[in-house]
């Protein structure tokens, strides 16, 4: 065999797994949507402001609770595993799940303080510091979680991820949302029923792990051995995630905070709101992602340049062109999306959604370099690279949502996600030599901003209705997909989908005679 046909089969493989994945994350969003239309629609605007005030906590604490162990699996288990070095295995799960249970502890100790003594917030709702409780449970769940999938990510076959994660947590979450719509209950009791709907997710978690342990001898005999344990090695790595998700933090999660302590509800709730709409263009990246870390860390690992090489670009392609009739959706239809899904109070949302869902579409197209950067071990550039952001950012952030609100706030996310893009580009490039940034990539992220911004003006000047604004959408990611699908190897990827008639006539790959593998991209920088 080729070493070429190699590569290509390592591609085809980790992407026909990828898809699976992205297929199972557009249902969990889907089902994550109507839980998000029937919170705001339930509570009031004010109530809504609070609780995204207290979830945006929530998430600032799973991310330094999780302390970038979620990442760690792929950098550490993962090579492990595929070395069959069970011992250092198990010493460095060890090490992530302490982690986790310390700092999350810690957090929930340090909340249930200020619910005892009775210590509020906001005086105009005292309910605040038993949300904020809530939060810690929550994100002590949330962590938990996020390590426990990503090990049988790495252990095991990824079908258990996609029904787990994908498909029962999302219903379950539906389910509590919809118990307390019909019982008629408040505040507390949406924020409780959505804490029981996340643990029951964790208790099934824990349900296969046992049984990943009963199928795999050589990985519990393993489990009572005893080594030095790499907690430097691995805090260090945890160290530099926990930076990059400082980052992502800035762009998410302390927006609404400032906005809660700078504003009222309703600006964090006009904020808020719309960042699950905008967050939509992120899922193709992050399902990709699941597979794409495992199989990138062997890569780095041996050596192989020319196939890691071919993994990002090919990847990071497939994500592009998939996330742009998100896009296009987001950016057209901004007009009319809030206020449909929303109601009429959240109408001045508009300008809001456009910029959240630029900065996450540039996070799509160009944020795989950040993850390929982590699990090749280049840890001592991240820190520097995620220290410059971090400060830059949150210059960014504080300025613009102070000064000028809920608007000010996605402007601000828009810009650090750019800026985040551009420094990780540089240094992926330089340090790793490989091409994550082509030609090819820039023209066709231009080209996606160009047709996304006509169609925009488009439906202005025509002063259509939603319907209009649809019809727009699906003609520019058609063009989108005329111009670059047969670029996507959908024959040798996915061959069941290239069997219908009307696709295989715009995404059919031209072959060579001598050689039946498809060519590679330019990948000149």
């Amino acid at each position: 065999m080729r070493p070429e046909d190699t590569v290509n089969n390592i591609d085809r493989s980790h992407l026909r797994g990828s898809i699976l994945f992205a297929i199972g994350r557009v249902v969990a969003l889907c089902i994550n949507f109507l839980v998000q239309i029937l919170t705001v629609r339930y509570l009031s605007k004010a109530d809504y402001g609070l609780y995204a005030f207290c979830l945006s906590i929530s998430g600032v604490i799973s991310v330094i609770s999780v302390f970038g162990t979620d990442k760690a699996v792929s950098r550490y288990l993962a090579v492990y595993l595929h070395r069959k070095q069970y011992t250092q295995f198990w010493s460095a799960f060890r090490v992530m799940l302490a982690t986790i249970s310390v700092v999350s502890c810690f957090f929930c100790i340090c909340f249930f303080a200020v619910w005892y003594q009775g210590i509020t917030f906001n005086q105009d709702n005292p309910a605040t510091s038993t949300l904020l409780l809530l939060a810690s449970f929550f994100a002590f769940c949330n962590a938990t979680d996020a390590f426990l999938l990503s090990f049988f990510a790495a252990v095991t076959k990824p079908s258990i991820v996609f029904y787990r994660r994908y498909l029962m947590t999302p219903a379950f979450k539906l389910s509590a949302a919809t118990v307390v719509v019909l019982s008629g209950g408040g505040l507390i009791a949406f924020a409780v029923g959505q804490l029981v709907a996340v643990l029951a997710g964790v208790v099934i978690c824990l349900g296969v792990f046992r049984r990943i342990l009963a199928e795999n001898d050589s990985l519990r005999l393993a489990m009572t051995t005893r080594m030095a344990i790499p907690t430097r090695e691995i805090l260090g790595f945890g160290g530099t995630v926990v930076l990059g998700d400082l980052a992502f933090l800035l762009r998410s999660a302390v927006i609404p905070i400032i906005l809660g302590f700078s504003f009222d509800e309703a600006e964090v709730a006009s904020f808020q709101a719309v960042v699950p709409v905008a967050r939509l263009n992120e899922f193709v990246l992050m399902a990709f992602s699941v597979l794409f870390l495992p199989r990138a860390a062997k890569l780095a690992d041996t050596q192989k340049k020319q196939a890691l090489d071919s993994l990002y670009n090919t990847t990071a392609t497939w994500i592009l062109l998939l996330t742009f009739p998100v896009f296009a959706t987001s950016i057209i239809c901004a007009d009319e999306l809030p206020q449909l899904l929303f109601g009429a109070q959240y109408k001045s949302s508009n300008t809001i959604l456009m910029w959240l869902a630029c900065g996450f579409f540039i996070q799509a197209t160009f944020g795989l370099s950040t993850r390929l950067m982590r699990v090749a071990g280049q840890l001592k550039t991240l820190i520097w690279a995620d220290m410059t952001i971090n400060i830059l950012s949150l210059a960014t952030v504080s300025l613009l949502a102070y000064e000028f609100g809920a608007k000010g706030g996605a402007i601000a996310v828009c810009l650090t996600f750019l800026l985040q893009a551009g420094i990780h580009q540089i240094c992926s490039i330089k340090t790793m030599q490989v091409s994550t940034l082509t030609r090819s990539m820039v023209f066709h992220f231009s080209v996606a901003m160009t047709l996304a911004f006509t169609g925009l003006m488009a439906v202005r000047y025509l002063n259509g209705g939603i319907i209009s604004c649809l019809a727009v959408s699906a003609l520019a990611s058609l063009l989108m997909f005329l111009l670059f699908g047969k670029q996507l190897d959908v024959p040798g990827t996915v061959p069941e989908l290239a069997r219908l008639p009307f696709i295989s006539r715009f995404i059919a790959v031209e072959t060579k005679e001598e050689d039946d593998v498809p060519s590679m991209e330019d990948n000149d920088t």
